[in-house]
C-alpha cells in the first residue's frame, strides 16, 4: 500500500473507530500521527516496539522532528488493538500499537530501496503564490529515502541475526504565508479606522521589522528550503538454547534534525532528536500447555529544540529585557514576531520495563497472568517567554505603544526538572470456552502509579489555590492512581455453530497513566518558589526594555500548576458487533462503539476574576474585578475534570487476499462532546481555545470536541493483476507480475470555535488572551447556514459577499460583539473547518531475478499520493472581532485560510530482493 514517509504509523488510521487529527502547523515536540479512538484523548495512544515503551513525554508517538517513524523493513508484525482489550494492556484508554521487530531466519535474506520524490513530478500548492521572492512554479522539492536490510543464520538452527538501516534526505520548499502591517503603516499609521501622525517611539524599530505585503490583503510570503535528515538503525540477534527455551536482544536507534520556518524571514526553530530502544526478551516452555515470557527493555527518546534570533534584534532597540535578545511579538491580526517563545526546550525520557507473562491453557480455559514494572524519569526543560513577550489587541494599539499584556518569566526562575516514577501493573486474564459456540473474556488488572519525585528538589505545589499565598516544597501532586482497578469483559457467541455469524461484545474500566509530560512542562515554567511571571496588563504606555513597566513585587505573579488534588482519568468503553462471514472470502460487520470519559486532562483557570450574577442568571464581571486569590495572578490550571461522551455506529467489510485481491473498508459515523481537555494549544490545532471560557460551570463550555468527526471513511485494497502472457515471452515479462494498491481517505471537518481577539468579557481567564472569549450569535442566524451561501454583509464586508471559500469561510456577520462584562453567546465549536478528501495509488511492478537465489526479485514502484489532486484546506483564522469597543468591524482575516494539504505529490522507488 502507498504510505506517505514509509511511515508505518499510518496503518492505525485505517481501523474503523479511529479519527485522524490534522494539525494547523508542523510542531517538532508533537510530530507524529495524531489520532483518537473511541472517543479517548489524542495522548492516550500505547505504542510499544517488543515490549520497550514508544510513548514520548507529550504522550504521543516517538517520530522524529521529521514527523516520520522509520524502519517499515525491520518490521514483522503491526498490531492494533482499538476495543474489547484483553487484561494484558494496559497505561492508556486509547489504542494499543503492539509493535514486533523481524528477525533471521535459515536463509540468508535482504533488500535495498531508494525511494525518489522531487518537485519536477509534483502539482503546486493552492498556496504556493508567484511573486517576486517566490518566481517558481512550485517550491522546490527533493526528498531520498534510502536502506536496506539483512539478516540470516549465525548458527544454523541456533543463532540468527537481522539489521536494518534507512535514511532520509530532504529539501522541501516552502512557502510560509503571514500576515503583515500594511503599507500605510509604515508612513504615519493607523488607529481607530483613521490616520495618526505619529507612531510610537518605542514601536519604531518594532515596525521595520515587518516586510511589506507582496500578497491581497496585507500578506506576506518568501521562499524557504526547509533541511530534514534522519538516520535508523536497527539490529536483532536470536537464539534457540532449545526447542522450548529462547531469546532474542534488539537495539533501535534514529536520529533527526529539522530546521523550519517561522512566519517572517530570519526567524527559524531547530530541532533534533535521538530515540533509542533496546529489548531483551526471553520466551520458555515448561509444558505444552504453559508458557513464560520474560522480557527487559529500555526506552530513550530525547528532543532538543531551539530558536536562534537573528543577530539584529540583539541590539539594545529590540531587547525587551536588558541583556535578553528580542522575545515574541504579539499583535492581534498580525503573525507572531520574533524567536519561539517556548525555546530552548528538551523533553527527554528514559524508561526501563520488566515483564513477565505467563499463559497456559487447561480444559477449556486459556489462563494468562503477568507483571509490567516500568521505571520512569523524565527530564523537561522549557524556556517561556524568556526575552519578554509584550501583546497588543490590535494594529493601532501597537502602533500607538498601548499594549494590553505584558508580561516577562520571574527572575528566580528554574528551566529544567527531572522526575521519577514508577508504574506497576498486575494482571490475570480467562479465555473460557463456556460453549461450543460461547466465549467468555474476563480479566482484572490493577495498575497504579507511585508518586512524582523531582530528583533535585525542584518541587513545589499550591495546595489551596483559594487561599495558599506560597507554594509548599514537595510533591507537585496527590497520587490518585492507587484505586485503578480494571475491569475487563467480553463474549463472542457463535449464533448457528456454523462459525458465519458472530455477535461480539466488550466493556472496560481504562485508566491513563504516565501522560503527564506536558503537563509536567507548567511546573518548570509556572510554579513557584522555583518558576513564575510577573505580568502587568494594560499598562497604558510601551517601553524598551519594558522591565521597569512589570511589578517589582511578586505579589500577583501569574502561575502555570498542576492541580494538587489531581483526580485519576478513567473511561469507561463497551462495544456490540455482529459479524457476518460471506462468499469470495468476505466479511461484514456492523457495530456498536461508546465511551464515557471521566476526569480528563485539561486546562482552566485555576484563580478566576470573581463576577457578579446578574437577576437573569448572567455573569458579569466588571472592570477591576478581583480574583479569588488576591496573592496570585491569572493561573494555567492543568486538572482533570473534563467529562466526554462518545457514541459511532462502525460499518467494516473486509476481504481476505484471494483471486489475487484483499481490501478493507471502515466506515464511523460518530459524535463526540466534551468539556475542554487541551493540554496545550496543539491539541486543538487553532480551531479552539485550550482552555474554557468559563471557570465558574464548565458546562458552558460543553460542546463538540476539537477532534469530534461526524463522518471517517476509509478503504485499502491491494490487487495482483493476472498473468496476461506466457511469462516466457518478452511480452509476458513486461506485462506480468503488476500489483496496483490504494488508500481513499474521507472524513468530514473537525468543530471551529470562534472567538474574540481581546478579553471583551473582563473575566480575564489565563490572563485575558485572544480568543478565549466567543462572540455573540446573531439572532434567527441558523449553524447550518454560517458556512454556505452568502455572507448578510456588515462594517467592511459587502452583503452577497460568497462564504464557504478559504478567502471568506464563515460568515462574521452572523455575529456580534456582547455587551462589555458579558460572556458570548455562541456556542463552543458551532461550526466545522473543511473536510479531507484524499486518494493515494500505488503501481508496482516485480520482476524475478533468480540469480538473487530464490525469491530474488527487483521492484519498480510508483506511488501517487493526492493522486487526484484535491485541495484539503487547513483550519481558519476563528478571531472574528477584536472586541475592544462596542461596534467594530470585523477582524479582515476573520474566516481566512492560509493553509492547505499537500498537493498530488509522486514517488518512484526501486526495491531489490534477495
Amino acid at each position: 500500500m502507498p504510505l506517505d514517509g514509509r511511515n508505518y504509523i499510518d496503518l492505525t488510521l485505517l481501523q474503523p473507530g479511529v479519527t485522524h487529527h490534522r494539525p494547523a502547523g508542523d510542531s517538532m515536540q508533537y510530530a507524529g500521527r495524531w489520532f483518537s479512538t473511541s472517543g479517548a484523548p489524542m495522548r492516550s495512544n500505547n505504542f510499544m516496539l517488543d515490549g520497550a515503551v514508544m510513548t514520548n513525554v507529550g504522550g504521543v508517538s516517538t517520530a522524529t522532528v521529521g514527523g516520520n517513524t522509520l524502519g517499515l523493513e525491520g518490521i514483522r508484525e503491526y498490531r492494533v488493538e482499538t476495543n474489547s482489550f484483553s487484561a494484558e494492556y494496559g497505561l492508556s484508554m486509547g489504542s494499543q500499537m503492539q509493535i514486533v521487530s523481524r528477525g533471521g531466519t535459515n536463509e540468508f535474506h535482504g533488500s535495498l530501496f531508494e525511494y525518489l520524490r522531487n518537485s519536477a513530478l509534483d502539482a503546486r500548492n493552492f498556496f504556493d503564490y508567484k511573486t517576486g521572492l517566490t518566481p517558481r512554479r512550485l517550491p522546490g522539492f527533493v526528498r531520498n529515502n534510502f536502506g536496506g536490510a539483512f539478516g540470516g543464520p549465525i548458527l544454523r538452527d541456533r543463532t540468527f541475526f537481522h539489521a536494518t538501516m534507512e535514511a532520509v534526505r530532504e529539501r522541501k520548499g516552502t512557502t510560509p504565508i503571514a500576515n503583515t502591517l500594511p503599507a500605510a503603516a509604515r508612513i504615519e499609521g493607523i488607529a481607530n479606522g483613521g490616520l495618526v501622525n505619529q507612531i510610537h517611539s518605542a514601536v519604531k524599530p518594532l515596525v521595520a521589522l515587518y516586510p511589506e505585503p507582496n500578497l491581497p490583503n496585507n500578506r506576506f510570503t518568501y521562499p524557504y528550503s526547509q533541511p530534514v535528515n534522519e538516520v535508523f538503525g536497527q539490529a536483532r540477534v536470536d537464539h534457540n538454547f532449545s526447542e522450548l527455551n529462547s531469546m532474542f536482544f534488539r537495539y533501535t536507534i534514529t536520529d533527526g534534525e529539522k530546521i523550519e520556518a517561522q512566519g517572517f524571514p530570519g526567524f527559524t526553530n531547530a530541532g533534533n532528536t535521538r530515540n533509542q530502544f533496546a529489548t531483551f526478551s526471553q520466551t520458555h516452555v515448561f509444558s505444552p500447555t504453559m508458557l513464560n515470557l520474560f522480557r527487559f527493555s529500555w526506552s530513550h527518546p530525547d528532543l532538543v529544540i531551539v530558536s536562534p534570533p537573528p543577530e539584529l534584534v540583539t541590539r539594545p532597540e529590540y531587547q525587551f529585557l536588558p541583556g535578553q535578545a528580542m522575545g515574541s511579538l504579539g499583535v492581534t491580526g498580525l503573525t507572531a514576531m520574533g524567536p519561539g517563545s517556548t525555546y530552548p526546550r528538551q523533553f527527554k525520557q528514559d524508561v526501563f520495563s520488566l515483564s513477565d507473562d505467563v499463559s497456559f491453557h487447561q480444559d477449556r480455559a486459556t489462563w494468562r497472568f503477568g507483571i509490567l514494572v516500568n521505571r520512569y524519569r523524565q527530564f523537561v526543560m522549557q524556556s517561556f517567554q524568556r526575552g519578554g513577550a509584550p501583546s497588543f489587541p490590535s494594529i493601532p494599539a501597537f502602533l500607538q505603544g498601548l499594549p494590553n499584556v505584558l508580561r516577562r518569566p520571574a527572575p528566580d526562575s528554574v528551566s529544567n526538572k527531572s522526575f521519577l516514577f514508577y508504574t506497576l501493573g498486575f494482571y490475570m486474564q480467562n479465555d473460557l470456552r463456556v460453549h461450543q459456540n460461547l466465549n467468555l473474556n474476563l480479566g482484572l488488572r490493577y495498575e497504579f502509579q507511585t508518586e512524582m519525585n523531582e530528583v533535585n528538589g525542584f518541587s513545589s505545589a499550591i495546595r489551596d489555590l483559594r487561599q495558599d499565598s506560597n507554594a509548599t516544597l514537595g510533591r507537585p501532586f496527590v497520587n490518585p492512581s492507587k484505586k485503578n482497578f480494571s475491569p475487563r469483559f467480553g463474549f463472542a457467541w457463535d449464533v448457528r455453530g456454523d462459525s458465519k455469524t458472530a455477535v461480539r461484545g466488550g466493556f472496560g474500566l481504562l485508566y491513563d497513566l504516565a501522560n503527564l509530560g506536558t503537563a509536567l512542562v507548567q511546573t518548570v515554567t509556572g510554579t513557584p518558589p522555583f518558576a513564575g511571571f510577573n505580568q502587568v496588563n494594560n499598562p497604558g504606555t510601551f517601553a524598551i526594555p519594558f522591565d521597569s513597566l512589570l511589578p517589582a513585587d511578586p505579589f500577583g505573579r501569574s502561575l502555570r500548576v498542576i492541580d494538587y488534588n489531581l483526580q485519576q482519568p478513567h473511561m469507561l468503553q463497551y462495544n456490540l458487533s455482529i459479524e457476518r462471514q460471506l462468499p469470495f472470502d468476505t466479511s461484514v460487520t456492523l457495530s456498536y462503539a461508546g465511551s464515557r470519559g471521566i476526569n480528563l486532562l485539561g486546562t482552566m483557570e485555576g484563580n478566576p476574576a470573581i463576577p457578579q450574577v446578574r437577576p437573569d442568571g448572567r455573569l458579569f464581571w466588571p472592570a477591576g474585578a478581583p480574583r479569588v486569590n488576591p496573592r496570585w495572578a491569572d493561573t494555567e490550571l492543568k486538572t482533570a475534570a473534563s467529562n466526554s461522551f462518545y457514541n459511532s455506529l462502525q460499518f467494516r467489510v473486509v476481504k481476505r487476499m484471494s483471486r489475487g485481491l484483499q481490501f478493507n473498508s471502515a466506515f464511523t459515523w460518530s459524535k463526540l462532546i466534551d468539556e475542554p481537555q487541551a493540554l496545550g494549544s496543539v491539541d486543538v490545532a487553532g480551531a479552539d481555545y485550550q482552555a474554557g471560557s468559563n471557570p465558574f460551570d464548565r458546562r458552558t463550555d460543553r460542546g463538540l470536541a476539537s477532534f469530534d468527526v461526524k463522518y471517517n471513511w476509509r478503504f485499502n485494497a491491494i490487487y495482483q493483476l493476472p498473468q496476461f502472457l506466457p511469462g516466457d515471452t518478452i511480452a509476458g515479462k513486461l506485462l506480468n507480475d503488476w500489483q496496483i494498491g490504494g488508500i481513499l481517505s474521507f472524513q468530514g471537518g473537525q468543530p471551529l470555535t470562534l472567538g474574540l481577539s481581546s478579553n471583551r468579557s473582563r473575566s480575564q481567564v489565563l490572563g485575558g488572551p485572544s480568543g478565549v472569549d466567543r462572540p455573540d450569535l446573531v439572532a434567527g442566524v441558523r449553524h447550518e447556514d454560517l458556512t454556505q451561501g452568502v455572507s448578510r454583509g456588515c462594517g467592511n464586508i459587502p452583503a452577497g459577499t460568497p462564504v464557504g471559500t478559504p478567502e471568506r469561510w464563515f460568515d462574521p456577520c452572523a455575529f456580534a460583539i456582547p455587551e462589555a462584562g458579558f460572556l458570548g453567546n455562541a456556542g463552543r465549536g458551532i461550526i466545522r473547518t473543511p473536510g479531507l478528501a484524499n486518494v493515494d495509488f500505488s503501481l508496482t511492478k516485480a520482476v524475478p531475478l533468480r540469480v538473487l537465489g530464490e525469491g530474488g526479485r527487483i521492484e519498480f514502484r510508483s506511488e501517487f499520493f493526492n493522486i487526484l489532486n484535491h485541495v484539503n484546506f487547513g483550519v481558519p483564522s476563528r478571531n472574528v472581532y477584536a472586541g475592544t469597543a462596542n461596534v467594530q468591524n470585523p477582524i479582515a482575516t476573520a474566516g481566512q485560510i492560509t493553509r492547505a494539504g499537500t498537493s498530488r505529490q509522486i514517488q518512484l522507488a526501486l526495491r531489490l530482493v534477495f
